[in-house]
């Protein structure tokens, strides 16, 4: 192990905000440095107090541990106070804790038995996790060919490289925290607004659930489906200062009614900027409503000039409208939204996020329907303008 690809490693490790991708890196690097076959590391799970998970595992079949939950008593005793064990000395001499269930079965296991079960899986060593005083997760190896024990130096490198990722996996926890709090207080928000007008109540749900789907099939980054999400949470905020009398009665609006209503996107980019929201998200809030040909509001602009994200919003927004109940209209229903959608290729949405919105949509659609036991939907016809044009 060179120490130039330690700190290259750890520099990565604390660069990245994501938990995925910082486990991703830790155990990746962890196999490529130290030539290990089979890793395993569990974290402390939030949602099973007293217990860890299993986070990665590598060199084994699919599922393998996938059902596995270690008591953080029994970890906590293979650890000890070191960072390095060898399993096969846990097992040999740790007394058993008692009365902790594994897998969550009935069956109690304290260190020796959880040793045991991992040294059954070809695990030889424990690396532990250590933040302070608080072990906050277990990253067990196996497997290492010609090379069966880990030297001294070895031991030294891969303990600093564990306790840079037990600092990274604690602050990618907090960062996703935090994240999980905010987007919390933006649906608040818009539950708030919808509460306003009883026919838009769950619209924010299904325009949030269908923009993550088209972000995944885009293969959007990460870091900018978060701004999208938020951006579709957050893309009516500025309806906060129109009239609950005008949202209820949107069919008999004036000039002036409606010219105020256009101006809540402008309204709405105002309020987050006030509040620090990340550009992107401004820029959905800002562009939701113009359109691809030009003929949008509040500023008109057209084609690429539109950001992704608010003409991926834009789109899915006109359809959840279409098919929500209003009351100067009835919901219109899968298919002939479905047509509306298909029939407005190139103008006024774009034509490649119709194609990908029109795909994501047809498999929501028939899962739907299969769960529910609806009859399902029929093959759609020729597709979008694209194919007919």
């Amino acid at each position: 192990v060179e120490f130039r690809n330690l700190f290259e490693i750890t520099q990565g490790l604390n660069l990245a905000r994501d938990l995925d991708a910082v486990l991703n890196l830790f155990s990746l690097s962890v196999m490529g440095q130290f030539g290990v076959e089979r890793l395993a590391l569990f974290l402390a799970d939030p949602d099973r107090e007293g217990h860890m998970a299993p986070r990665q595992v590598r060199g084994f079949g699919q599922h393998h541990f996938r059902d596995l939950l270690l008591p953080m008593s029994a970890v906590e005793a293979i650890a000890g106070e070191e960072t390095f064990v060898e399993l096969r000395v846990v097992q040999a001499g740790a007394p058993s804790t008692g009365n902790e269930p594994l897998v969550g079965g009935d069956r109690e296991a304290g260190a020796p038995e959880v040793s045991e079960l991992l040294q059954r899986s070809g695990l030889e060593w424990a690396i532990a996790l250590w933040i302070r005083h608080d072990l906050i997760g277990m990253l067990f190896l196996g497997g290492r060919g010609s090379r069966k024990a880990f030297q001294e130096e070895e031991r030294d490198l891969l303990t600093i490289l564990a306790h840079q990722a037990a600092v990274a996996i604690a602050n990618a926890r907090f960062h996703r925290q935090a994240e999980e709090r905010n987007l919390g207080l933006a649906r608040g928000m818009m539950s708030l607004i919808e509460s306003r007008d009883v026919y838009a109540k769950g619209s924010t749900e299904r325009v949030v659930r269908f923009v993550t789907a088209m972000a995944r099939v885009l293969q959007i980054s990460p870091g900018q489906v978060k701004g999208l999400i938020y951006g579709a949470v957050l893309r009516d905020i500025g309806m906060i200062a129109v009239s609950h009398l005008i949202l209820k009665n949107p069919a008999h609006l004036s000039e002036e009614e409606w010219s105020l209503i256009k101006q809540h996107p402008i309204r709405g980019a105002q309020i987050l900027e006030e509040m620090n929201f990340p550009r992107e998200v401004v820029a959905v809030v800002m562009n939701h409503h113009e359109r691809w040909g030009g003929e949008g509001y509040p500023n008109g602009i057209r084609g690429q000039d539109i950001p992704l994200g608010a003409r991926i919003v834009s789109l899915v927004d006109a359809y959840v409208a279409m098919t929500s109940e209003r009351p100067y209209r009835r919901a219109l229903p899968y298919e002939k939204a479905r047509q509306v959608i298909a029939e407005n290729w190139g103008s006024p949405f774009d034509p490649s996020v119709v194609e990908v919105f029109l795909s994501v949509l047809d498999k929501i659609e028939r899962r739907t329907r299969l769960r529910t036991g609806q009859p399902l939907p029929p093959a759609p016809g020729a597709g979008t303008g694209a194919d007919s044009g």
